[in-house]
């Protein structure tokens, strides 16, 4: 992009010790501009000087020297690409004593608007327009002045070479259109502008349509529903409400969209304890000015979750519909409900844990995912269950020397206990300076226990059963929600 120098005028003060450069800026009409205009002059071993325009015009007072000048901004926006080698910096030597003004004419565009879906005119109305975005416009503001007949006419742009134009307009259904009628910055038509010149454009402004989603589920009155929207082609549009009502607009007509909602409920009665759901919705096609109204059951499971000590409990319910998987989640209380679009009959499969465990159980109850069996709904049922989650093992026990009495502190705390059956994750645990061990949620199955001394020790490492062959272990067998206080191991000496 560059500007146009229409004119210098040169004039020596011999009694001066320092030059001064004026800057002119002409609107793309020739008329001397309204905008602010940011300039800067730089050169080598003098500090760069910024000046703004005032009435159109700024002046520089500098010692001698080989300057570069360049605008920084026009308008609000600060220019974010400054460097001395742009296409549209000027390049000057004064001498003390120099008098120059240097005049500047920039470019414009007038802009109508119309609508796409009829073709008219789009009326003269001052709050129809949010904004327009000129692209790039992290480079560039404008100054823009609206005409009587509604044209939006932006009298103080620089020249480009590729420019992207976009209306935003802030009434609906209208949507943002970029130059000629693209819905999106990447599919606009590039423009040109060229100084002294303003250019007339026609931005075909689309309309869209909207889609109103209302849920119908069986929670209890005591939840409250909460639902958002997602639509990423060919535009990108959220929007998000409480209750069982979502109107989502405008969306482009006539171009099949399909969104992606989420629907989430929460206990108002028990803070932190409610579910979400999400799933992709059927394509469809927004009409113009219109509304589609959409009325979704969910359906799923209501679920009383078993275990000991329940505080919380985190519940997972999979699923898929036309292709798509389909996960709804709960998280709080024993009471949780898991929903779905209602579409039957479909095979769900359940998984839960305590959340102070890592332990997940499959329906019907088992640990081993391969073992366990979907439920199969059917069109609109909501089935009450009973889900025992299951939880680890919990071990208790001493660690004594040979003759059955207790360890000096100075050997307990630095002993260490260590379970190697169990690899899902660390099992070395520090043994109490009484010598007291306890392992919990300790998953079913068959293991060994070893007390490890530390390096050094009068101890050697000694398995449950009180032989320091690991062949000659006892196994111990344990059965998920078994309870064992009675376990000893007497360290041996080396």
């Amino acid at each position: 992009m560059g500007l146009v120098s229409c004119q210098d005028d040169v004039i020596h003060d011999p009694m001066s010790s320092h030059a001064r450069f004026g800057i002119q800026i002409l609107d793309a009409a020739g008329d001397t501009t309204r905008a602010t205009v940011r300039s800067e002059a730089s050169a080598v071993g003098i500090p760069a000087v910024t000046q703004s325009t005032h009435f159109g015009h700024t002046e520089f007072v500098l010692p001698e020297g080989a300057y570069t000048f360049f605008l920084i901004g026009i308008g609000y926006v600060t220019e974010t690409s400054a460097t001395p080698d742009r296409e549209d910096a000027f390049v000057f030597s004064l001498s003390a004593g120099d008098k120059v003004e240097h005049e500047i004419q920039l470019a414009g565009l007038l802009v109508d608007l119309v609508d796409a879906s009829t073709g008219e005119a789009i009326p003269w109305d001052p709050d129809f327009v949010e904004r327009v975005d000129l692209l790039p416009n992290t480079v560039w503001a404008n100054h823009t002045v609206r005409d009587d007949d509604g044209r939006l006419r932006f009298p103080n742009l620089p020249a480009f070479d590729s420019l992207r134009v976009g209306v935003e307009p802030s009434e609906e259904p209208f949507l943002t259109t970029w130059f000629p009628d693209a819905l999106v910055a990447e599919d606009a038509e590039p423009l040109s502008t060229e100084p002294g010149v303003v250019k007339p454009v026609t931005v075909r402004v689309h309309r869209g349509g909207y889609l109103r989603l209302e849920w119908e589920t069986p929670l209890p009155y005591k939840y409250l529903l909460a639902s958002s929207f997602t639509v990423d082609s060919p535009i990108e549009i959220r929007n998000s409400s409480f209750g069982n009502v979502l109107q989502v607009g405008p969306l482009p007509v006539g171009i099949p969209v399909q969104p992606s909602v989420q629907v989430s409920w929460k206990d108002h009665e028990e803070d932190f304890s409610g579910g979400i759901s999400s799933w992709r919705l059927p394509t469809f096609v927004p009409s113009a000015d219109s509304t589609q109204t959409r009325r979704i059951k969910l359906h799923g499971l209501h679920i009383a979750a078993q275990t000991a000590n329940l505080l919380e409990v985190s519940m997972r319910a999979e699923s898929s519909f036309d292709g798509d998987d389909l996960i709804s989640y709960h998280r709080g209380g024993a009471d949780a409900w898991l929903l779905f679009p209602s579409v039957g009959p479909r095979e769900v499969r359940l998984s839960g844990s305590p959340s102070d465990s890592r332990i997940s159980s499959w329906w019907p109850g088992v640990a081993d995912e391969s073992q366990s069996e979907p439920l199969v709904l059917q069109l609109d049922e909501t089935r009450d269950l009973q889900f025992p989650l299951l939880r680890g093992a919990y071990l208790r026990g001493l660690v004594l020397d040979s003759s059955g009495q207790r360890l000096p502190q100075s050997v307990t705390e630095h002993l260490e206990l260590e379970i190697p059956g169990e690899s899902e994750r660390d099992r070395n645990f520090q043994v109490e300076a009484n010598g007291v061990f306890s392992v919990d949620d300790l998953p079913a199955g068959s293991y060994t226990l070893a007390a490890i001394p530390a390096e050094g020790s009068a101890f050697e490492m000694t398995w449950w059963g009180d032989t320091t062959e690991p062949t000659q272990a006892q196994v111990l067998e344990v059965e998920f929600g078994d309870k064992r206080h009675d376990l000893e191991i007497r360290l041996q000496r080396k």
